[in-house]
């Protein structure tokens, strides 16, 4: 069954777990027909309530949990990727400490109070306080009290989100019902070009290409190795024991010849029922996000070949929102024609910060 605009595809993404290489190789069979959520939370839900009334778009990808298709107003389907939960939960360690010694920085100067009231801070940061106060350790991060580190991808596949709670045995149950019923295709990191292969298949898709993105070499190189004590390593594996029970019981799936073969559709949302609002949290970058990753990047600006980028339109969709059209080159392309055109969605306030950004920019490009 082919994605259209009458039958979605929701990746539900799990950090570190290949899903920005996937989402770099959707973007190239679907373009701008896609729903990128990766920054949107709770916090953000009047932007993204107006994402969700375009009912044109193909894909929907985000760090979400189960339960985004009660927001869409068509049938949909899901897939997602799994990776055996404790190398995970230490690449999502390497992967995060950049951020922690650069943006979250004490010295920027920023308290963590006006972290949690900007939306330029993604709130899967803000639940390692000890961290943002200086404290890089591996026992420093998995003391944190965020719901990533106690079994994420239950959490996911559940519909539990990254709420307060506990995770449960009832919620591995319900993960696996709903992997059951609802989940086309789970993949494998483990075995990516592989779980790729057979995804393009499912949906006819032109064979999509593995494009590698967020490995987490240059996180780990900036980082040192660290060392993980056994203590640590058991406290992460207890932590986690029903993501590593759902891991193997997935696995035995993948390799189950009568598994993952059919497309399943999920019904839209009643009308007389109120949509869930499904808990996630963003932790994630790719080339092809919004333009907003290339001015809100800092570092990456002089880097980002923004000479080539421009405003094609700015338009106030309704009296809080601002809707910025921008073409824009992909961050390490060498085609001289390739651009891609993003539509995002802001508040006011976000747009003149966004479009300030950009200007200063342009700017310093501009003087060298």
């Amino acid at each position: 069954m082919k994605i259209s605009s009458e039958s979605p595809l929701i990746f539900m993404h799990i950090p570190k777990c290949g899903g920005m290489s996937l989402f770099s190789s959707l973007t190239e069979t679907f373009g701008t027909n896609i729903v990128d959520l990766y920054d949107e939370s709770p916090r953000s839900i009047g932007r993204f309530r107006l994402q969700m009334q375009d009912q044109s778009k193909m894909v929907y990808c985000g760090h979400f949990s189960y339960g985004l298709h009660e927001w869409i107003s068509r049938d949909a389907s899901y897939v997602s990727f799994v990776r055996e939960p404790i190398s995970r939960l230490i690449s999502l360690y390497y992967y995060c400490q950049p951020t922690f010694k650069g943006k979250f920085n004490p010295k920027s100067g920023v308290s963590i109070d006006k972290m949690k009231t900007n939306l330029n801070y993604p709130d899967f940061f803000l639940d390692f306080e000890a961290c943002i106060a200086g404290d890089y350790s591996p026992e420093a991060f998995f003391s944190a009290k965020s719901a990533e580190l106690d079994n994420g991808m239950v959490r996911r596949f559940s519909g539990k989100g990254l709420s307060p709670e506990l995770c449960t045995e009832q919620d591995l149950e319900r993960a696996k019902l709903v992997i059951e019923s609802s989940f086309s295709f789970v993949g494998l990191t483990e075995r990516f070009p592989e779980s790729v292969a057979r995804l393009s298949e499912l949906f006819g898709l032109p064979q999509l290409r593995e494009k590698k993105v967020n490995l987490g070499e240059k996180a780990r190189k900036s980082t040192g190795e660290v060392k993980f004590s056994d203590e640590l390593v058991n406290k992460i594996k207890d932590m986690n024991r029903f993501d590593i029970l759902l891991y193997d019981w997935i696995g035995a799936k993948f390799d189950s010849k009568g598994s993952f073969l059919n497309v399943k559709r999920v019904k839209k949302n009643p009308k007389n029922t109120v949509a869930t609002a499904p808990l996630w949290k963003s932790v994630g970058n790719a080339a092809v996000r919004q333009i907003d990753l290339l001015t809100f990047g800092q570092r990456n600006l002089t880097k980002a070949n923004l000479a080539a980028v421009k405003l094609i339109s700015a338009r106030v969709t309704n009296e809080k929102n601002v809707t910025l059209t921008t073409l824009y080159k992909p961050v390490g392309s060498k085609k001289a024609d390739e651009f891609t055109i993003v539509e995002g969605h802001y508040s006011q306030s976000e747009a003149v910060v966004l479009l300030n950004s950009l200007t200063k920019a342009l700017q310093a490009i501009l003087k060298k």
